[in-house]
């Protein structure tokens, strides 16, 4: 998709928006595109992604077709893409 392509669907899903999210999204597109704000991890999140991490080492991961299955079977009335 060109430049262009991506700026038209923005414009657009912009203009559908309702004043309450159009307000929400303004202020976080503002966040972004400070420039020379980097985001900073806390020390919480940080070990969050660490503790993550081992895990996924130790016991390995699950394929996105075993966890799609198991939050169907969960949560059968949810609708899943």
């Amino acid at each position: 998709m060109s430049t262009l392509e991506l700026k038209d669907q923005i414009i657009r899903n912009i203009e559908s928006l309702n004043e309450d999210d159009f307000e929400e999204v303004v202020q976080q597109l503002l966040e972004v595109l400070k420039l020379g704000n980097i985001y900073k991890l806390t020390v919480e999140e940080n070990e969050a992604i660490d503790q993550a991490l081992r895990v996924s080492e130790e016991e390995g991961t699950y394929s996105h077709d075993e966890v799609m299955k198991e939050a169907k079977e969960k949560f059968p009335n949810l609708k899943f893409k």
